[in-house]
This record gives structure tokens, C-alpha cells and sequence, in this order.
């Protein structure tokens, strides 16, 4: 576990500008990358634009080299990770408190 500030730069992905805030700064805050035998799970204490995997990079992750790789935004991940994906699976976050 290493525990750090990250700040991550949405930029330009194939030619595209990272959505919205393309060429911006953000911070993630108090960062942590958790690794549980081969899980590795990343923690922020800021919540920051998801355009592609910009937040994996900037802790050092390659999602290009993950079997399974997890996302909050609904609306840019078909975009953001086109090119590394072959399948996806929408989870209904409504459910998750119930089996905990």
C-alpha cells in the first residue's frame, strides 16, 4: 500500500481531448492503490472527471494489462476504453448494499 497526493491530466486520447477537460489538471486528493493478492483497488479522497483511465495512470496502473477494470461513468467508458475492452458488464449499484 502507498499512500500519496495524485494529480492526474486529462489529455488527448487517440486525437480526441479528454471530454471536457481536456488538457486540465485535477487532483485526486489523498490517494491509495490497495493490492489484494492480484486485485488492485484504487482509493481517492477527491472525486475526479472520468474520461478514460487517466486515474490508473497517474498511480502508476495499466488497465491495458487488467483482466477486469472498474468505472464509475456510465457515459464515457464505451469511448474512454474502445480500444483495450472486449466486453463490459453494467452493474446495478442499487444492489451492492444489500449484499453487504
Amino acid at each position: 500500500m502507498c499512500e500519496a497526493d495524485a494529480v492526474l491530466e486529462l489529455e488527448a486520447l487517440d486525437n480526441e481531448v479528454g471530454g471536457i477537460l481536456g488538457g486540465a489538471h485535477a487532483s485526486m486528493g489523498s490517494t491509495v492503490v490497495l493490492q489484494i493478492g492480484s486485485v488492485h483497488l484504487l482509493v481517492s479522497s477527491l472525486p475526479t472527471y472520468d474520461w478514460a483511465y487517466e486515474q490508473y495512470e497517474a498511480v502508476g496502473l495499466d488497465p491495458r494489462r487488467a483482466k477486469f477494470v472498474g468505472m464509475k461513468n456510465m457515459m464515457n467508458f464505451r469511448f474512454g476504453y474502445r480500444d483495450i475492452m472486449k466486453a463490459y458488464f453494467v452493474l446495478d449499484r442499487r444492489v451492492l448494499p444489500q449484499l453487504i
